[in-house]
């Protein structure tokens, strides 16, 4: 990973802090994101690498094309795109506001991602690099009160595996199969080693 470009959202905290590090380890060049402005300086800090840190908002769309523009103004490249983010909020069927918490959740879980690898894809081709999505065991089997976390989880993966079916064929990855890694804590990483070296 020496020399290469890794965006990370969702590393201001949790998982993704914890995978920034790693990948500070093996030597990769960051950007850290998230909304929490003093989480992305803790990150940045345990990383001691000099990286553009981004605080952004990925229930907009401004925030998230400003994302990408960064990494890319930046560093003129992008290897690896990492997300990890997403917002857990209770829901039911028969909730008063479940339609706000809907929307507020799908935009986040499941567009903000499809607009991230709309931005990133052209990036990765070139370098033929790779997307990695997280996900959850709740795409598969439902939480009780988690019912729109669940179908956002469901759609991620659906989209994965259209990524594997659209940009396999053309030659644009070398590895790329839409599989899920389950991972401790009841999680699944979806991988897209979406554009990889050969």
């Amino acid at each position: 990973m020496n020399g290469k470009v890794v965006l990370i959202t969702g590393s201001s905290s949790g998982t993704g802090a914890v995978t920034a590090q790693e990948f500070a380890k093996l030597g990769a060049k960051l950007v850290i994101t998230g909304r929490n402005a003093q989480g992305i300086r803790s990150t940045a800090d345990a990383c001691e690498k000099l990286s553009p840190n981004v605080i952004c908002d990925l229930e907009k769309d401004e925030d998230i094309r400003k994302l990408v523009n960064c990494t890319i103004d930046y560093y003129e490249k992008l290897d690896l795109l990492i997300c990890f983010h997403g917002i857990g909020k209770m829901t039911s069927y028969d909730m008063p506001n479940l339609i706000e918490l809907h929307d507020s959740i799908m935009k986040v879980n499941l567009r903000a991602i499809v607009y991230l690898c709309h931005l990133t894809i052209p990036h990765l081709v070139k370098r033929r690099g790779s997307i990695i999505i997280m996900s959850s065991i709740g795409a598969e089997k439902p939480y009780d009160q988690d019912m729109v976390g669940c179908m956002a989880n469901a759609a991620v993966d659906l989209f994965v595996r259209y990524l594997a079916v659209r940009l396999g064929p053309e030659d644009k990855a070398s590895f790329l199969n839409g599989v899920n890694l389950k991972v401790d804590g009841g999680y699944s990483l979806v991988i897209v080693p979406a554009i990889t070296d050969k």
